[in-house]
C-alpha cells in the first residue's frame, strides 16, 4: 500500500524543473587514447541555472563494454573552460571560474591513473 501511495504521489509531481540540457563544447582525447576528457555547459530549470562541467571518460577497448565517466570539475556559472592533456596521466584544466571559490562545485585532483591540474585564468 505504501508502495503504491508513493508511485501516486510522484506521479502526480512535475518534474519539469530539473529537467537539464547540456552542451557539448569540446572532446580532448588522451595521447594514449585511453581517456576523453568532455568540457560543456548545463542549463537547468529552464535556463534559471547554469554550469560548466568536465567528465573525464575512460575508453573502453571492447565494443560491449561501456565507457566509465567521472565528473571531475562542476562551477556554478558559465565560464569559457579549456582541458589539455600535459601527456597520458596528466590533464590541465583551464577556467576564470575557478577563482571564486563559490561558484565551484566539485573538483577532483584525480581519477583512476588520471592527475587532474587546475588553472584560473
Amino acid at each position: 500500500m505504501t508502495s503504491i501511495l508513493i508511485v501516486a504521489v510522484l506521479g502526480a509531481c512535475d518534474m519539469n524543473h530539473t529537467r537539464c540540457e547540456d552542451a557539448e563544447l569540446r572532446r580532448e582525447r588522451s595521447p594514449d587514447g585511453k581517456y576523453t576528457a568532455i568540457t560543456y555547459h548545463r542549463a537547468c530549470a529552464n535556463n534559471s541555472a547554469q554550469y560548466t562541467w568536465v567528465n573525464l571518460m575512460q575508453e573502453n577497448e571492447g565494443p560491449l563494454l561501456k565507457s566509465e565517466t567521472k565528473p571531475v570539475l562542476s562551477l556554478r556559472g558559465s565560464y569559457d573552460i579549456a582541458a589539455a592533456w600535459i601527456d597520458s596521466q596528466t590533464i590541465e584544466i583551464t577556467c576564470a571560474g575557478l577563482a571564486d571559490q563559490k561558484a565551484v562545485l566539485t573538483q577532483e585532483n584525480s581519477w583512476k591513473t588520471v592527475n587532474v591540474h587546475y588553472k584560473a585564468r
